[in-house]
C-alpha cells in the first residue's frame, strides 16, 4: 500500500455511499501523476473516514494503479488517515 498527501479538488458520492475524490497531489507525490494528470483519483470507502470536502488537506492510504483504460493513476479502498 501506499501513504500520501494532498488537496481535495472535486468529490463525487458513489449510489454505494463511497467517494470518488480528485486531489492534488503534495510536492513529493507529484510524480505518481501520468504525463497528462493534474489530479490523482482516490476511493474513499464511506465507512472509513469522515466525509471529504473541497480543499480539504488529506493524508490517505492505499493500493496505487494504473488504469489502462483512461491512461490514468489513482489510489483504491483508501483510508483518511
Amino acid at each position: 500500500s501506499l501513504t500520501l498527501t494532498g488537496t481535495i479538488n472535486s468529490v463525487d458520492k458513489d449510489i454505494n455511499g463511497d467517494y470518488k475524490v480528485l486531489i492534488i497531489p503534495d510536492n513529493e507525490y507529484s510524480k505518481l501523476l501520468t504525463k497528462n494528470q493534474q489530479t490523482l483519483t482516490i476511493l474513499l470507502e464511506s465507512n472509513a473516514y469522515n466525509p471529504p470536502y473541497i480543499g480539504e488537506h488529506i493524508k490517505v492510504t492505499g493500493s496505487y494503479f494504473f488504469e489502462k483504460e483512461h491512461s490514468w493513476t489513482e489510489i483504491r479502498t483508501a483510508n483518511n488517515n
